[in-house]
Parts: structure tokens; C-alpha cells; sequence
């Protein structure tokens, strides 16, 4: 069984750019060590091959020293024959070490395994513990025993040793403003001029949505601070023009429209800060623009660059359903998925339900597949299984070994499940055991490919679906367009904490799509009437007393803030009391200006209740905790979630259980009955005639 972890993940794009850079004296190089768990949990390897894969990438500038090695915390099965078992540690197809195992259950041991600097490459390196393990000296006795295992523990270690040249370079970025190795990696704050615009907001959250995009599991908590003397404590990065940061002189270019990214060394070199600006805004955006492309970045070597031209869509996320409720595996960043090897391979993913998708029966997987033709096609098959639940298998043969597909629809108790946790199996069997050598993978003679194109559909229901806090701050709707009108709604005067909440909730948007996102930010009282048409998604932050704003929403609300300082409570949310003061509340509400948008109000009681909100969203455990259409969060820590209740009618009675059949089978059944009705009616006729 194979298989696979990255230590951490990060999307590249790759565009066409135009960067200028200067070089500057080498800052004395410093070095720094970190010990990095490389599995999320316990890890166990059955039959007689297994293989753990873990990736692990070096960031541009930096490079390894040694000490380097793993710590490999392990047992093992005691029926495990130690003499003829063994694990062996790869870096890159290097094997590095190998030691005998076998009988240490329940104890566990510690392997240490030195590697050496000179075996690790810039960009992504992959570490592999493989083992043969054994109970008896056939090996194909041990392809389905569950008494032979080896366990690789959670706390298995890789210790590291970092040492960075040049600290002044711009192309270590995002190193060391967010450090990829610790568990809160942003090291940095943001720094905003008093008067800064809405563009310079937006660029904060589009770089927020960026680092949220390149560790989509860690806490993402972060500052955004106004500069009227701030701390010197921490990295710092300053985006807005150049008029408004007096105290840096860089270099013009001839050309005033160049973005100009600086980074100065701070104090003895331990901290730096980076601006991100330009004689004017187009100036600015470039510059940031530039800070998403790590293709730009890898360019600017020196402590100064000029941005001449980026991209027009560089940063921008794509299309992420090509029309609405259906995508492919490309979209999710599966060129393919190859099922290498004999007997059972499997892969597992997991998708998030769009939140305004209810999906119908209509709903389906389908696969395109090929795999190689000396499979035995009476006892080789490809199965689908979603939530554990087999949906489809198709037989590997001869005739789809060129290509294949397999259609597989998906059961109606999981439609409505928030997530579907995918399984692709595939079992590939070459004859009988007595001429295959158990103890080799054929991973060059058995296998199965399927192809990025595969479909994943969610057919929506025409019945309009109440949004929810799941999976918040999830901005996929299932619309097409969607992602391109994102909107964050922020007062006309931001505060620190509520630029600090905005940003926390960027992240976890590019945590959701893996990939950064062009926010549109409106600073103001009242949207215009552009922004309430064309948004999908809009982010609403600011504070009860905020009257103007939360107006305009006073009909769609079921928790409205009152000009006593607290809230009135929608007869839907019955069940709460009607004196709340001093909680924060965050609802899902669908857009009363636009019947496909959603939007999200967070109304944190006041800059504490921002802080403590922020904190409590920028922690993946706690916050994927949210469900309901309403979260409110107590002074004391705990969060109450609340839906909506509806009011029990016959007519609703009746029409839920219809909600997941698609509009043109009930049309038919709808066709049916009254032919059914005409028929009986005429019989009817007919019989009360014949009695006259």
C-alpha cells in the first residue's frame, strides 16, 4: 500500500512578467533549525510492501546544512520475522539508510536517520520510508493479513537545518514574513498609511488569500496595523504608495508607472521590512501582483526591483466550476491519479459541497480511466466508493485498456452531506501467486490511470437553498462567475481589529480554493447598486452601532443590531432571548439585491470582540466547528450555533421530499397523473352512461 502527505502545500503559476533587479551588498547569511512533524496522525503499512510518501519543499535562497536528519518513531507487529524484514529511508530516489524490524508491538522504537545536506534540491523534495515485512518466509501469505503491520507514529520527526545567505534578497519571499515550519507561520504584520484606500485593503487581503492558499491547514492569524508608530518587534510588510513611507529613499525608474518592491534590513539584521508600492495605485498593484507569482519573485534578487508589467491575470483566481455544480479533477489540481502496483491501490480525496448546491439525484462520478492491457480482467476492477459506500466498478479489459469510463451516480443518503470523501480503488491481479514474486510492487506492469477530465456533478436542485455557516468562509456557489465579484464590505473607517478580521477571513478563502483571490473591498455606509448586483459573495464587518449599514439588511437579518446596543431576534431564532449584548454574531444570509449571492454579516461587539473572533477563525480546529445559519460567540468562549426553523405545513410537507428530483422528472409525473386523471374520469363517464 502506498502512501502519500505533504509537509505543507503551495500552488505555482507561471506568468509572463517583467521584473528589474538590483543587486546589493550580502547581509551577513543566518542560519535557523526547526523539527517538523512530517504525518498529520499514526500511520500503519500492511502486507508484504508499504510505502509512506511525505514531500517536504525548500524554499528559494534557503538551503540545507547538516545536521539534517528523521527521527522515525515506529512498531511493529511481534509476528513480524525480523531477519528477512526491513525499512529503508529515500530522499529524492536516494536511499539513504536501511535497519531490520520486526517484533516491538506494543513498545515503539526511535530510527534515526542522518541525511545528507548535498541530496536536497530547491522546490519540492519527497521522503520515503519503505518495508518489506514478513510473518512467515512466503510473502504472499501477507498480502490481506491484518497480524502483519508496521506503525509510523505521528510524532516522526524531520529535523532541519536552514541557512540563508543573503537575508536582504526579495526572492527568499514569503520567507521569512510566513514561515512555513512552525504552527502559527505568519512572522510579519501589515502596515497600512492612516489614509490608505480601499485598494491598499484589498491588497492586504489578496496577499492574506495567497499565504492562506500556501498553507491551507495552519492557524493564519495575522496584524494589519496603521502606521503612526508601530513596533519594530516584527517583520514588517508596507503596501500603499511610495509618498505616504518618507523614511525610505529606493531608487525611481525612469518609467513612473514601475511598481517597486524594497525590502530594508532592520536593526542587527534579524528583522526586515518590505514595502509594496509605487508612485500611484497601478504602481502598487503591480508590485503586489507581482509578490503572488513566485516565477517574479525568484527574479529580484537584490534588495530592490522594479515591476515594468505582470500579467493581467496574475493572482486572479480562475473559474473554479466550469458551469455550475460541475468540475473535474484538473480543477482540483489532479492532472491525474495513477494506481501503480499489484493487487489493491487506492486514492482518496474529499470535496466540499458548494454552499447554494443542493444536489439532485442527478448527481454523478464519472470516470475516464485506461490502465495497462496484461491485466487478468476476470479478477481486475476499478471501484468508485463515496463515504465508504461502493457506487460503481467497471472490469479492467482489454477493450477499455486504451480508455474507458465508468458512470457511477451517487446515493441519495449522501447528497446532502457536506462533504464526499472520494475513493478511487483499483485491484490488479496478473495470474495466480505461484508466478508473481509478492515482494515487488510491478508498478511498471500493473496499473490504472484516471484522467484529470473526470467529472465530478452536482446537479443542483431548482429550490433555493438557505446559506449556512458551513464551511465558512466557503465562496464557491456553484456559479460559474462566481469567484470574480468577491466583496468585502468594510466601514468607511476600518479599524486595526477589523482590518485584522478581514484578513484572518481572506486566508481561510484561499484555504478553501487553495489559490488567492482579487477582493474587491467597498469602504463606506451603503454599497452602490454595481456592488449589490454583480457580488456573489459579500463579507459585511463592522459593529453593531453601525446603523446605516446593517439598514439596509434589516429585512434578511435574524439577528439585527437595535439602537439599544443589542439585538432583535427574528420569531424564527425563538429559542434566544431578546436582551444579547456584547456578543459577537456571525449569519449567512441570502443577498436581498441579488438572488444567487450570499452574505456573510460579522458583527463582532466592539475591537476585543474583533481580536477574540479573529483568533478564534484563523484556528482551523475550532472554526471548522461552525454549522448552522448563525454563530454567535459568547464573552465566556463558548459559540452557540442556531438554524433556522420554519413553521410545519402540509404544503412543505409534502414538497421536501420532492426537492431532490430533478425539475423535468417531475414535470413527467406531473404529465402522468393528469393522463391518469383524464382516463379515470372518462371511465367513470363511460360506466354512469351504460347504468342510465
Amino acid at each position: 500500500m502506498k502512501k502519500s502527505y505533504f509537509i505543507f502545500s503551495i500552488v505555482f503559476s507561471i506568468f509572463l512578467s517583467g521584473i528589474f533587479a538590483f543587486n546589493s551588498p550580502l547581509a551577513q547569511g543566518s542560519k535557523s533549525s526547526y523539527d517538523i512533524k512530517i504525518f498529520p496522525q499514526d500511520q500503519v503499512l500492511n502486507g508484504p510492501l508499504g510505502e509512506l510518501t511525505a514531500f517536504y519543499l525548500l524554499i528559494p535562497g534557503l538551503k540545507i546544512e547538516d545536521p539534517t536528519y528523521i527521527d522515525v518513531h515506529y512498531s511493529s507487529s511481534q509476528l513480524i520475522v525480523q531477519d528477512i524484514s526491513y525499512m529503508t529511508m529515500h530522499i529524492n530516489g536516494n536511499p539513504v539508510s536501511s535497519m531490520y524490524i520486526g517484533g516491538r508491538a506494543p513498545d515503539s522504537a526511535v530510527w534515526r536517520v542522518e541525511i545528507p545536506a548535498r541530496f536536497f534540491r530547491t522546490g519540492f523534495n519527497d521522503l520515503k520510508i519503505a518495508t518489506l515485512q514478513r510473518t512467515t518466509a512466503d510473502p504472499c501469505t501477507d498480502l490481506y493479513n491484518n497480524a502483519n503491520w508496521v506503525r509510523i507514529l505521528a510524532n516522526t520527526t524531520l529535523h532541519v537545518s536552514l541557512f540563508n545567505a543573503d537575508p536582504s534578497a526579495i526572492s527568499s519571499y514569503p520567507h521569512p514574513y510566513l514561515d512555513f515550519f512552525t504552527n502559527d507561520p505568519v512572522n510579519s504584520d501589515f502596515v497600512l498609511a492612516p489614509d490608505f484606500s480601499a485598494e491598499d485593503a484589498a491588497d492586504v487581503l489578496r496577499i492574506a488569500s495567497d499565504w492562506g492558499a500556501k498553507l491551507p491547514f495552519k492557524n493564519m492569524n495575522f496584524n494589519v496595523l496603521l502606521k503612526t508608530g508601530e513596533s519594530n518587534q516584527r517583520n514588517k510588510i508596507y503596501i500603499g504608495e511610495l509618498s505616504k513611507f518618507p523614511e525610505i529613499k529606493p531608487s525611481v525608474s525612469g518609467n513612473p508607472s514601475d511598481g517597486i518592491v524594497y525590502k530594508q534590513m532592520v536593526g542587527d539584521s534579524q528583522l526586515t521590512n518590505l514595502y509594496l508600492t509605487g508612485v500611484d495605485k497601478t504602481a502598487v498593484r503591480k508590485s503586489v501582483t507581482a509578490m503572488l507569482n513566485p516565477n517574479d519573485v525568484l527574479q529580484m534578487e537584490g534588495q530592490q526591483a522594479y515591476v515594468e508589467k505582470v500579467d493581467s491575470t496574475c493572482g486572479k483566481q480562475s473559474s473554479f466550476l466550469p458551469r455550475e455544480g460541475l468540475f473535474t479533477l484538473q480543477d482540483l489540481g489532479l492532472p491525474r491519479i495513477s494506481l501503480d502496483g499489484i493487487f489493491l491501490q487506492k486514492y482518496k480525496l474529499s470535496i466540499t459541497r458548494p454552499v447554494r448546491i443542493s444536489p439532485t439525484l442527478d448527481s454523478y462520478v464519472r470516470l475516464y480511466f485506461y490502465h495497462s492491457e496484461n491485466l487478468d480482467r476476470k479478477q481486475s476492477l476499478l471501484t468508485v466508493l463515496v463515504n465508504g459506500f461502493p457506487v460503481g466498478s467497471a472490469e479492467l479489459s482489454p477493450e477499455n485498456s486504451k480508455g474507458g469510463e465508468l458512470l457511477v451516480k451517487v446515493p441519495e443518503s449522501e447528497l446532502e452531506k457536506p462533504i464526499w470523501n472520494l475513493e478511487f480503488s483499483a485491484y490488479h491481479f496478473l495470474g495466480s501467486t505461484e508466478y508473481v514474486d509478492c515482494t515487488f510492487n510491478y508498478d511498471a506492469a500493473a496499473w490504472t490511470v484516471i484522467e484529470g477530465r473526470t467529472e465530478i456533478n452536482l446537479s443542483p436542485s431548482e429550490s433555493d437553498v438557505t446559506p449556512s455557516l458551513l464551511n465558512f468562509p466557503s465562496i464557491v456557489t456553484g456559479d460559474a462567475e462566481a469567484l470574480k465579484e468577491i466583496y468585502f464590505w468594510l466601514p468607511a473607517k476600518p479599524t486595526e481589529s477589523q482590518l485584522k478580521l478581514a484578513a484572518v477571513i481572506a486566508a481561510k478563502a484561499g484555504q478553501g480554493i487553495k489559490n488567492s483571490i482579487d477582493f474587491k473591498v467597498i469602504m463606506a455606509d451603503e454599497l452602490d447598486n454595481n456592488s449589490k448586483t454583480n457580488a456573489s459573495v459579500i463579507f459585511a464587518i463592522g459593529y453593531p452601532q453601525e446603523r446605516k449599514k446593517w439598514e439596509s439588511l434589516k429585512d434578511v437579518l435574524m439577528m439585527y443590531p437595535n439602537q439599544n446596543g443589542g439585538y432583535t431576534i427574528n420569531p424564527k431564532l425563538s429559542t434566544i432571548r431578546d436582551n444579547i449584548q456584547k456578543e459577537s454574531v456571525i449569519e449567512a444570509v441570502q443577498s436581498p439585491w441579488n438572488k444567487k449571492g450570499i452574505i456573510y454579516t460579522i458583527i463582532p461587539s466592539d475591537n476585543d470582540g474583533a481580536n477574540s473572533l479573529a483568533s478564534f477563525l484563523a484556528d482551523p480546529q475550532k472554526s471548522s466547528k461552525m454549522e448552522g445559519h448563525i454563530s454567535m460567540f459568547m464573552k465566556n468562549g463558548e459559540v452557540v450555533p442556531f438554524s433556522i426553523t420554519e413553521p410545519i405545513s402540509l404544503v412543505k410537507t409534502f414538497i421536501n421530499p420532492l426537492k431532490n428530483i430533478p425539475l423535468r422528472y417531475l414535470i413527467v409525473g406531473v404529465i402522468l397523473i393528469a393522463i391518469l386523471v383524464y382516463i379515470i374520469i372518462r371511465v367513470f363517464k363511460r360506466k354512469k352512461t351504460k347504468t342510465k
